[in-house]
């Protein structure tokens, strides 16, 4: 139901995520939309009796919490996308939306025709939503049995490959390992389906930070929005390319779009504490913290943005407290530790910061860590020629930092040395 309503263009529809998280609980509906920024709510519920179901769905306005529609349905299991599309179409009609052919055409599209492949998809979804590596796994679990219950199930794959990407991205396996994966289960996506919006939008992913293809990733994210306006994933994901790109105005002013869509998660929210921290607000980075973690405490990627932020006011005990709280919540690839090592050097602590590097070589051995993380506390420490070292094995690796190198190079003090603007210019990145 959400993934068709978010089709129609100027209809917002608040993100699975932060509808879910009211499920269960007894909230009055106008403070729950209040706290969603919705005008209305569809409410329901679903019984199930062997392969019979009675689901109950209601349309309530929040400004008077009265119903604006309301209907039972007793069906068989099979029919639960028919129920699906008559529940689209009743809403579209009590709100009164006047519908585009390819918006109509959307709304009623099948992803499956197979009850239990979209339960398993639906299961791959949450755990997709959670960045650690045993979540992702069991994402990859969850979309692979939806695609032995049907192959064609594009949207599965498509996800397969945000899973893979995302691996990848957050260092918690090889990206040179992850990266073929995600491209094959996104090409076979859009094999089955060139339309579906959410195939673009990983293309787009994977092309940001594996393909460092500009033009392509644009291309793929404007075509993820032509067919889906409401995706905020793509949302998310769309700011950190215009942070890259050096468009900070709208990279700020996308995750906001991301956050409006998804109000309650807290992805996006640690998504917004390194953008913030990036375009030189700490500030206000430091207050996007709190929000992410009230929404969860356990959000390790942001404690590695506040972290930097913290940096950049010379908050550096604060700072040490923030990455140590990461390495404990999730190991991102030596990112925390190598930004600790900073901070020891900053404190005048350079024993500290050099037993760091020599760790991280020395588990880089054994485990999958990030070389430009490592790159920027050789630069720190005035190893340029290791530094560099580090960086090229980074762009062959595809460390998911190469496409904000020129963001992060002050980190390392890197512009002191005259190869960077050679490396920058190689990567078409901004060398200013």
């Amino acid at each position: 139901m959400i993934n068709a309503l978010t089709h129609i263009r100027d209809f917002r529809v608040v993100a699975r995520t932060s509808a879910f998280a009211f499920k269960g609980k007894t909230l009055d509906v106008r403070e729950i939309g209040r706290a969603l920024n919705v005008d209305t709510i569809l409410e329901g519920s679903i019984r199930k009796a062997g392969n019979r179901l009675r689901i109950t769905a209601q349309l309530i306005s929040i400004k008077d919490g009265y119903h604006v529609w309301s209907e039972k349905y007793d069906r068989e299991m099979d029919d639960i996308f028919a129920i699906q599309d008559e529940i689209s179409a009743a809403i579209v009609d009590r709100l009164k939306i006047k519908l585009l052919a390819c918006e109509e055409a959307a709304i009623r599209k099948r992803r499956t025709g197979d009850p239990e492949a979209y339960n398993l998809y639906l299961k791959g979804l949450y755990f997709a939503n959670k960045p650690s590596g045993e979540a992702l796994q069991k994402a990859l679990d969850c979309f692979s049995q939806a695609i032995a219950v049907d192959p064609g199930f594009a949207l599965a794959y498509a996800e397969t490959g945000g899973v893979y990407a995302n691996l990848g991205i957050l260092a918690l396996a090889a990206p040179t390992a992850m990266y073929p994966k995600a491209r094959a289960a996104i090409d076979k996506a859009l094999e089955l389906d060139d339309n579906l919006a959410e195939a673009h939008a990983q293309a787009a992913r994977i092309g940001f930070y594996y393909e460092c293809d500009w033009p392509a990733v644009e291309r793929s994210f404007s075509r993820n929005f032509a067919l889906n306006p409401g995706n905020a994933a793509a949302r998310g994901d769309y700011a950190w390319f215009c942070l890259a790109r050096m468009r900070f105005a709208e990279a700020v002013k996308e995750i906001k779009r991301a956050q409006d869509m998804d109000p309650l998660m807290p992805l996006y929210y640690a998504f917004s504490v390194g953008i913030h921290c990036t375009v030189g607000k700490p500030d206000e980075a430091i207050e996007e913290f709190h929000k992410a973690v009230e929404l969860d405490p356990g959000i390790g990627l942001a404690c590695i943005h506040v972290g930097m932020a913290y940096m950049r006011k010379g908050m550096m005990n604060q700072a040490i407290s923030a990455f140590d709280r990461s390495r404990e919540l999730a190991a991102y690839g030596g990112w925390a530790e190598s930004c600790l090592g900073i901070v020891h050097l900053h404190l005048g602590e350079r024993e500290k910061a050099e037993q760091i590097l020599q760790d991280l070589l020395e588990q880089k051995k054994r485990n999958c860590l990030s070389p430009v993380t490592m790159g920027f506390l050789c630069g720190a420490l005035g190893d340029y020629d290791l530094a560099f070292e580090l960086l090229e094995e980074g762009i062959r690796e595809r460390d998911s930092l190469i496409p904000l190198l020129h963001l992060y190079a002050d980190m390392g003090s890197l512009r002191k040395d005259v190869r960077l603007g050679a490396l920058l210019e190689r990567l078409n990145l901004p060398t200013g």
